[in-house]
C-alpha cells in the first residue's frame, strides 16, 4: 500500500516507557468509529426492514435459525442460511483480493473493498421496496464481510467493525488491566477505545432502525455516504494530504 502518513499516534512500550508509534490511516479510531456505526446501521436495516435477519451479525443469524428450527418453523430457519453463506464468500473474496496477483489484483485491496461496499449500498438505496429481501440481504452480507476482513485493527488492537461481542470483551479486559496494573494508562486507553467503538455500533443501529422505518431502502444512502467519506479520508492520508 506504500508508506503511511502518521495521522494519529498510539503508544507501545520500550524499556518500560511509552513511546509513540505510527498508526495506519485505516486503523485510526475515527475510521473505526465511522465504519462500526455503518455496521450497526446495516444490521438494523436488514432486521427491521428485510425479514428479521442480520446482514453482519452471523451469531444472531445462527441463534435465530436454531430458535426457528426448534419451533418447527423451517421456512424462517432457512432464511438465515443465505446471509451466512454470503458472509463467508465475502471473507474468502477479501483474502483472494489481498493475495499477490500482479495482473489481476487491485493495487489497494482495502480501498477496493470499501469502494465496492459504498457503491453497492448507494445503488441498493434506489431499489423499490418490492425488490426481494433475499438478494438485498445477500449483497449487504457479502460487502459487510469484505469490510470486516479489510479493517481488522483499530490503533494496535484487533477488533471487528460489524458486531460487538469481541469489542465488548476487549473493553472489559482493558478495564480490568487498568484496575490491576500499576501502570493504568494502557488498560484505560484500551477500555476507552473499545467503549467508544461499541457505543458507535449502538448509535448506528438506533439511527439505522429509525431511518429504515421512515425511508425504507433509501436509508442505505446514509451508510453509503459515511463509507464514501471515510474512503476519501483514508485515500487523502495515504497520499500524504
Amino acid at each position: 500500500m506504500g508508506p503511511y502518513r502518521v495521522d494519529e499516534q498510539t503508544f507501545g512500550r520500550r524499556n518500560g516507557k511509552s513511546v509513540p508509534q505510527s498508526v495506519a490511516p485505516e486503523a485510526t479510531l475515527t475510521v473505526a468509529c465511522l465504519i462500526t456505526a455503518a455496521g450497526g446501521f446495516l444490521d438494523a436495516f436488514t432486521y427491521v426492514g428485510h425479514g428479521h435477519v442480520f446482514a453482519n451479525a452471523m451469531t444472531g443469524n445462527v441463534v435465530l435459525m436454531g430458535v426457528a428450527g426448534a419451533r418447527g418453523d423451517w421456512a424462517q430457519a432457512l432464511r438465515h442460511i443465505p446471509p451466512i453463506v454470503a458472509f463467508l464468500l465475502g471473507i474468502i473474496t477479501a483474502h483472494l483480493l489481498a493475495r499477490p496477483h500482479p495482473q489481476a489484483a487491485p493495487r489497494n485491496p482495502l480501498m477496493a473493498c470499501m469502494g465496492l461496499e459504498a457503491v453497492f449500498l448507494f445503488a441498493a438505496a434506489w431499489l423499490p421496496q418490492s425488490f426481494p429481501d433475499l438478494w438485498l440481504v445477500l449483497g449487504i452480507a457479502f460487502t459487510a464481510a469484505l469490510q470486516q476482513s479489510s479493517f481488522p485493527k483499530v490503533r494496535d488492537y484487533a477488533y471487528t467493525s460489524v458486531m460487538t461481542t469481541g469489542n465488548l470483551r476487549q473493553m472489559a479486559d482493558g478495564a480490568m488491566q487498568a484496575f490491576y496494573s500499576a501502570d493504568r494508562g494502557p488498560g484505560l486507553r484500551r477500555a476507552r477505545t473499545f467503549g467508544l467503538v461499541c457505543a458507535c455500533f449502538l448509535i448506528g443501529a438506533a439511527i439505522g432502525a429509525r431511518c429504515t422505518m421512515q425511508l425504507g431502502n433509501r436509508a442505505l444512502l446514509v451508510p453509503a455516504a459515511v463509507l464514501g467519506l471515510t474512503l476519501l479520508g483514508i485515500r487523502r492520508r495515504l497520499r500524504g494530504g
